[in-house]
């Protein structure tokens, strides 16, 4: 990551893409304290006994992958995707309560 960072900011210095630089700066920031925090919640669970549910829980990131790719890049979800979150989603809600 920080290979594409340093590259990326060499690149856009000699493009003259200072507000690129920027952005990309900031996405790679906000990319780092989201992976802390999940790493510091996944510990926590770990210590706490409950490292099956912490797991599950972790497992979903394709859900949100494709979530996330609705929502912010307007891809239209299929129904297919919608019916995997969706059941993704119900199997977490039966195996936590």
């Amino acid at each position: 990551m920080v290979w594409v960072v340093v590259t990326a900011g060499l690149a856009a210095g000699a493009w003259g893409c200072a507000d690129f630089l920027a952005g990309l700066l900031a996405v790679a920031a906000a990319v780092g304290a989201l992976e802390t925090v999940a790493d510091a919640a996944f510990v926590l669970a770990a210590g706490d006994g409950r490292l099956g549910l912490a797991a599950m829980l972790a497992s979903l990131y394709p859900a949100v992958t494709v979530l996330l790719n609705a929502y912010i890049l307007g891809e239209r979800l299929h129904l297919i995707h919608g019916c995997g979150v969706a059941t993704a989603l119900f199997a977490i809600a039966c195996l936590a309560g």
